[in-house]
């Protein structure tokens, strides 16, 4: 006999073919089985999630980012939060500003990965979206730095932190912007 599948029938076909393979019975006892182990798998299982929910803090207020050419998502920078598990607080804070050429932000690797390490450590960290180019300059690349580590230690008190303890690392063009905020402080 001579079968010519269509791609529309192959799929009923392939089905067919394994609905053969086994009787009712063992797809009522596999239904069964799956239907009583799920919640006995999650019973046992429960979900030990500790850690809070990240969240953003705007560096400045909606509408007054010094400098902004516009007041859309490019134009607003903010600190995302990320707390440690409670009992794993150190009091400790970083200040995270990704890489990615001034841009674009390399934002998992160079941001929410290192992030989650220093969580690991009991550090809060702070992950930086800072302006980009060619928009802006490093200028304002800079004063956001700045920004954000006054803005951490005012904060300090809400989120158990010591301000004395506020570190700030970049990676690429975020530390280029660190760097040039600590020269130009010290001046």
């Amino acid at each position: 006999m001579d079968c010519h599948l269509t791609p529309a029938t192959q799929g009923r076909t392939l089905f067919s073919m394994a609905v053969s393979l086994f009787s009712s019975i063992r797809w009522r006892l596999v239904a069964a089985v799956l239907a009583t182990s799920a919640p006995l798998l999650a019973a046992k299982n429960p979900t030990v999630d500790k850690s809070p929910v990240n969240y953003n803090i705007p560096l400045w207020e909606e509408g007054k980012a010094p400098l902004a050419t516009g007041n859309g998502p490019l134009d607003n920078p903010f600190l995302t939060v990320f707390l440690p598990p409670e009992g794993k607080r150190n009091g400790s804070a970083v200040i995270v500003a990704p890489g990615g050429s001034n841009i674009m932000l390399m934002y998992g690797v160079e941001g929410l990965d290192i992030a989650e390490r220093y969580n690991s450590w009991g550090v809060t960290a702070f992950v930086l979206t800072y302006r980009l180019s060619p928009r802006y300059g490093e200028n304002v690349r800079v004063m956001e730095g700045k920004r954000a580590v006054q803005l951490v230690r005012s904060r300090a008190g809400e989120f158990k932190l010591d301000p004395n303890r506020v570190g700030y690392i970049g990676f690429s063009a975020g530390s280029a912007s660190q760097s040039l905020s600590q020269r130009s402080s010290t001046r």
